[in-house]
């Protein structure tokens, strides 16, 4: 079956509380994973932008843009019969079920989508879109329009049926999510794009905001909580504290279905991670202190005293490996980067991008020149070849038995 890969931003987090979609993109692709073709619109909520401010929508740019009943039966025309795809499905389908509805096409209560956040998390080791993006060598910026990030998760899709599409599980679910709904009228409808404001080159990824960094061992995750903590990086992203921001967490819990206990253990997980990437390279920096305060407020624990350090780690700093250590990989290495994504999280530690708490890079070449390799150097993380780092990784596994 074919499959159509979906990617939305919106103004919020909750369409029972009056939060729209302003953004849609679709990618088709065969089923082979192969892009067929593309589409994408901006969407005017008929409200201000809200949270998507931070993404560069703008309530101006919306004002032009077509209402959702007006593209409505094109993007289900464009998503009728193939498996319908997105990355943290609960949030995407939400949006979708209730913006559809309102133009009288209903999906069943039950229907979700094929999940690339949970099958990445299953075959890889990872879940948040761009640790598996790092894993899997595919260009994520996250501050390109819905299109960009739709096309990588296309990509990702196509990585996951090579390695899984043959399963009975990944059929079953393949079929599940099949789009129930045909459109009775037009097919076809323009849409208005938003400009990239993508800058090519070089972008270091250990200099992002502290939230897009951060990441927690994915053997403490079930589905809810990966879901959970994927949404909880939306919450915090556009810098701002508000009441809202508590009325929003409380709306994801209840949509995870997560238990107060269990959401306590994971704001303190979160936190500690965090806690663990600010102070990782000796230097702790203005906005890095600021974030900071942003996340224990918002999760409501009391702020870690963050000393006053200002001195770099350099090459100096050990490669040794500990649970919960981020290890990253990068280049054509004898064994697939996403083996040993899988291999590493499966011991207890992390991977994805380079960030300032990754203790190594393992590289084909230590010469290597990648936006990871030189990541790594500018913040002193050792960049090593993978013969070196196995006898290290072997070590680490006997002391684990």
């Amino acid at each position: 079956m074919a499959y159509a890969v979906i990617d939305l931003e919106t103004t919020g987090f909750s369409p029972a509380r009056g939060d729209r979609i302003i953004e849609l993109a679709v990618v088709l692709v065969d089923d082979d994973g192969r892009p067929e073709h593309e589409w994408t619109t901006l969407v005017n909520p008929q409200r201000d932008a809200g949270r998507a401010q931070v993404r560069g929508i703008r309530s101006e740019d919306l004002a032009g843009a077509p209402l959702i009943g007006e593209v409505a039966a094109h993007l289900v025309g464009l998503l009728s019969g193939r498996t319908l795809v997105a990355h943290n499905q609960e949030f995407d389908l939400r949006f979708l079920k209730s913006e559809l509805a309102s133009d009288g096409f209903v999906l069943p209560a039950t229907f979700d989508a094929l999940d690339t956040m949970l099958w990445a998390h299953r075959a890889f080791g990872v879940s948040r879109l761009g640790d598996v993006c790092a894993v899997l060598d595919i260009d994520y910026d996250p501050a390109r329009p819905a299109l960009g990030d739709a096309r990588a998760k296309a990509a990702i899709l196509a990585a996951l049926i090579a390695r899984e599409g043959g399963s009975d599980d990944w059929r079953t679910d393949a079929e599940n999510a099949a789009f129930p709904l045909s459109a009775d009228g037009s097919t076809t409808a323009t849409g208005t794009a938003r400009a990239s404001t993508t800058v090519d080159g070089f972008v270091d990824t250990a200099e992002r905001p502290l939230w897009e960094r951060v990441s927690i061992p994915q053997g403490t995750l079930d589905a809810a909580s990966a879901v959970y903590l994927d949404m909880l990086i939306r919450v915090l992203e556009d810098g701002l504290i508000s009441t809202g921001e508590y009325s929003r967490l409380d709306a994801i819990a209840e949509l995870t279905q997560l238990s107060p206990q269990r959401l306590v253990t994971l704001h303190a997980s979160y936190l500690a991670a965090a806690y663990v990437e600010v102070l990782a390279d000796g230097i702790v920096t203005a906005d890095e202190r600021r974030e900071l305060v942003q996340i224990a407020t918002i999760l409501d624990l009391p702020v870690p005293e963050i000393p006053d350090v200002d001195e770099p780690a350099g090459d100096e700093r050990a490669f040794t490996l500990a649970p919960g250590a981020r290890v990253v990989f990068d280049g054509a290495l004898s064994r697939p980067a996403e083996d040993w994504a899988r291999l590493v999280t499966d011991a207890g530690l992390i991977t994805g991008s380079v960030t300032k708490s990754c203790v190594v890079l393992v590289a084909a070449n230590a010469a290597s020149q990648t936006g990871k390799a030189k990541t790594a150097r500018a913040h002193g993380i050792p960049i090593v070849t993978e013969a070196e780092f196995e006898p290290v990784f072997e070590a680490y596994l006997k002391q684990r038995a």
